[in-house]
């Protein structure tokens, strides 16, 4: 599964704020707790520059998509991209034609100022959410991680990135997005077909979305088994340089602040108006919201709990959102019934 969006959001900012510990681990009841919030943010900790407002149901802003002229891409990423991705992209069988092109660029990928990137596994139980600020000459870094099958709880932790490690694989990353690869197949008297293809057992989640100064977005994500298709690889290409970025810088863990609650419902928000998420990946999503979850949250969660199946996923899916819905509101899904959560969420928005 593949998406892409092009958005127009809010500008940020980031301040700086001393390191507090974070405990988050299950209690003997099983249920997952974090550290109450420091009396200042997190060290580095990117902000927006509106005081976020947790206290409604309002929800969060995701801008609608903004019509702009397609900005040249850089001759050198252009070529780039498309040398490799017609390097490793195997055709499923050999006489068949290779297209690569791309959607409209609009994005000054030479003026990101904040980066936001999405990865998890399906079998391993995790979803991360990394968000880099940019601020002078450093990326300000707030990672967010979560584990559901080992270990079940939330680490969050701060760092900085400088920009001289990302800023010269920028257009490459631009271009990576929006890079679609086609397979034409060829029909050739007297040849088979000659299918061929590679697969892989490893279930993942990967998104990347970049913001330039003017506030212009693009975004695109994949959630699918490892296997080298036309929609994998670009993501792979677009996310390399940022990972191995990331690999070296060193974090410290900190406690959850207001700004991290508002960065994840915006990102819950999204995921559930922008896109048809992978089944995992909400369910990752829905934990999160049992610790990171705040009010403008409701509506989204709401909805999951009511399109939910009765199959076992749509059972287990409905179970989770009522839970996110109690811990939001400070209910006990063990004492009270999930019907009456429901009605109290509901209740909650309709003041």
């Amino acid at each position: 599964m593949v998406s892409f969006v092009v958005l127009v959001a809010c500008a940020g900012e980031a301040k700086r704020a001393p390191t507090v510990p974070t405990s988050v681990a299950p209690t003997p009841s099983g249920t997952v707790v974090v550290a109450r919030e420091a009396p200042a943010p997190a060290p580095d900790a990117p902000v927006p520059r509106a005081a976020p407002d947790l206290s409604s149901c309002a929800m969060p802003v995701v801008a609608a998509p903004k019509d702009n002229d397609c900005a040249p891409f850089e001759s050198r990423a252009l070529a780039g991209v498309e040398s490799e991705l017609r390097r490793r992209f195997k055709p499923s069988s050999p006489q068949n034609k290779v297209v690569v092109d791309f959607g409209c660029n609009t994005v000054d990928e030479g003026e990101l100022r904040e980066l936001v990137l999405e990865r998890g596994s399906g079998h391993g139980g995790t979803l991360e959410l990394t968000r880099l600020v940019r601020a002078g000459d450093r990326f300000l870094v707030r990672r967010i991680h979560w584990s559901e099958y080992y270990n079940r709880g939330m680490t969050l932790e701060s760092s900085t990135v400088p920009v001289a490690a990302l800023e010269p694989h920028f257009r490459r990353m631009g271009v990576a997005l929006l890079a679609k690869l086609h397979e034409i197949p060829v029909y050739v008297e007297g040849m088979g077909l000659g299918l061929s293809g590679t697969s892989s057992s490893n279930d993942y989640h990967s998104g990347l979305t970049l913001i330039d100064d003017a506030g212009h977005e693009l975004e695109r994500h994949f959630s699918g088994y490892a296997s080298d298709d036309p929609e994998e690889l670009p993501m792979e290409l677009a996310t390399r340089a940022l990972h191995a970025a990331l690999a070296k810088a060193t974090f410290e863990p900190s406690a959850a602040t207001d700004t991290d609650r508002f960065f994840f419902a915006q990102r819950f928000v999204r995921m559930e108006k922008e896109r048809e998420p992978f089944w995992w990946v909400e369910e990752r999503f829905l934990g999160m919201a049992t610790l990171l979850g705040s009010r403008p949250l409701v509506p989204s969660i709401l909805g999951v709990a009511k399109k939910a199946g009765t199959d076992g996923i749509g059972e287990r899916r409905k179970k989770e959102a009522i839970d996110a819905l109690g811990a939001i509101l400070a209910l006990d899904a063990a004492k009270v019934a999930p019907g009456e959560i429901l009605r109290k969420a509901e209740a909650t928005c309709r003041r």
